[in-house]
């Protein structure tokens, strides 16, 4: 397990925080359900699992008390706590906990926060970049940040920071984690996945495939790969390079079952997990999605799902580099800075904070850097006095040996020879990523 608890005493500073602006009974109330839904007695019956974060589902109609649910459980229950959703809160929690003096100072902080932990907020996701951007400015050396009030009969920008007679109106936009299409994507491979690991289970066909899609998954009939793949998987020895087409191209490898089970001799592995994915595919790759169907000894600990000895499998790693993809999925901000922009005031320094996370792989993500390159530099401004726009953005990792990694791009457009911001990224970083040293062409953790 990576380290939990006393190593992160920041954390545990921020939730406490938080949790004090909630009645106590409500969270149980609203916590409760959540662990019980999250425990199924009947999974230790199974001898068949589909195991991957494409085929994982969490808790949607509250966000936040998934969130915290997760905070609580690295802290005090780590069996509880799921890796790849964690490590999207927690490196928040830290920051927060690691200036919480400052964050404190904040004017109308209050009201954010109970804003934040409200059950009917389905999208604490913005509320929260609102609040890291505030806190980054606050870092930055201004002495005056505040939350704006809203209005019913006028727009008004997130927050006004001060630092004497040096004003500025800030605006922050937070685009969703996953567009639709990428979602949509997702729901088409499940489908697809789950009848031909089907048909590959029933038959006894062990194997670990490595698909490229050339052409939209939408376009294809769910019944695709169990059609084209079985009848090849028959004819060849993995390794082999069983199809190549204008549809796609699949690998078929051998799964590593002597080196897997000499580690599962020594480390129960969490399903599903980076680790996990690591043993049966060789390696952990963000640029690519993964699903398995296994068999073997597992065991539950306190809700979660641990493997300790492995006797079949198949496997999938996949992506989609159809052009139309690509850009579907590499959604450009131009649309939510012209709304950011909207409610700049007339008068006054304007400054615009974006972010968004660089989730789909790193060919999504060059083609949305050119994309978003051109589009933030060609704005119009439509009169408003906006000196600079920031958009960041981060990739959440959780691989084996930590709790989580984070990384951070920063472009910056500004027209005023004055930086406002002494640094850039909203997270301190040994080595931050710039426009010519974007995070998703380096190695990933």
């Amino acid at each position: 397990m990576p380290p939990f608890g006393a190593h992160e005493p920041e954390v545990a500073e921020s939730v406490n925080w938080l949790l004090s602006f909630a009645d106590p009974v409500e969270w149980r109330d609203r916590l409760t359900p959540i662990d019980e839904r999250r425990f199924d007695p009947t999974r230790s019956n199974q001898q068949l699992r589909q195991v991957g974060y494409d085929h994982q589902t969490w808790p949607d109609d509250d966000p936040m008390g998934w969130y915290l649910y997760l905070a609580l459980a690295a802290l005090n229950r780590p069996f509880k706590y799921e890796p790849r959703e964690g490590c999207r809160i927690i490196p928040i929690l830290k920051h927060f906990g690691m200036h919480l003096t400052r964050l404190k100072a904040i004017k109308g902080v209050d009201q954010r926060i109970k804003r934040l932990l409200a059950p009917d907020t389905k999208q604490p996701d913005p509320v929260l970049f609102e609040l890291l951007v505030a806190l980054h400015w606050k870092i930055n050396g201004f002495e005056n940040v505040e939350f704006l009030a809203e209005t019913a009969d006028s727009k008004t920008p997130d927050l006004m920071a001060s630092n004497g007679a040096d004003e500025w109106f800030i605006e922050c936009k937070r685009l969703d984690r996953y567009s639709q299409y990428t979602q949509k994507e997702r729901a088409k491979w499940r489908s697809m996945w789950t009848l031909l690991s089907d048909h590959l289970a029933l038959v006894g066909q062990s194997t670990l495939l490595d698909i490229e899609f050339h052409v939209e998954l939408h376009t294809l009939p769910d019944d695709y790969l169990a059609t084209q793949l079985p009848g090849k998987l028959r004819l060849v020895q993995p390794p082999a390079h069983i199809i190549s087409d204008d549809t796609m191209d699949v690998t078929a490898l051998p799964i590593p079952y002597a080196a897997t089970n000499r580690h599962l001799d020594s480390y129960r592995v969490r399903c599903p997990s980076d680790q996990f994915d690591e043993l049966l595919a060789g390696q952990r790759d963000p640029n690519r999605g993964f699903s398995a169907v296994v068999a073997g000894h597992f065991r539950e600990f306190d809700s979660a799902t641990f493997l300790d000895q492995l006797s079949y499998a198949a496997a999938a790693r996949w992506h989609c580099d159809a052009p139309a993809a690509v850009l579907a999925k590499a959604r450009h901000v131009r649309s939510r800075l012209a709304q950011a922009i909207d409610q700049l005031p007339t008068g006054g320094k304007g400054a615009v904070h974006i972010g968004l996370e660089t989730a789909d792989g790193a060919m999504v993500e060059e083609a949305r850097f050119i994309r978003n390159q051109l589009n933030v530099s060609t704005i119009d401004p439509r009169g408003k006095n906006l000196r600079w726009i920031y958009c960041h953005l981060f990739q959440f990792y959780s691989p084996p040996r930590d709790l989580w990694v984070l990384d951070e791009t920063v472009s910056h457009f500004g027209s005023d020879p004055i930086q406002p911001l002494r640094s850039l990224g909203i997270f301190p970083c040994d080595d931050p990523a710039n426009s010519h040293n974007v995070h998703w062409r380096r190695p990933a953790p």
